[in-house]
């Protein structure tokens, strides 16, 4: 999440280019129900956000459109309960 945070554009190329974009997306995703601490929370939406703010979207990552944004919604929710 840290790279996506600093250049998400270029993570996004370096992991299509290595065909893991997929899996460690769905691997961050599993992830995402162990955040206890909210700087967690915090640093998921913000990485979250600027991947799908890429000006392209990987075609790994087009499939899973809605869940990424449903697990954004939900994270921003956790975060203020």
């Amino acid at each position: 999440m840290a790279s996506m945070y600093y250049n998400a554009t270029l993570t996004l190329q370096y992991m299509e280019s290595r065909n893991m974009t997929g899996q460690l997306v769905e691997e961050m995703l599993s992830i995402r129900q162990k955040f206890s601490a909210e700087y967690e929370r915090r640093f998921f939406i913000i990485g979250l956000s600027k991947m799908l703010m890429s000006p392209t979207l990987p075609p790994a990552l087009q499939p899973q459109l809605l869940r990424l944004l449903n697990e954004l919604v939900e994270t921003i929710t956790l975060l203020h309960d």
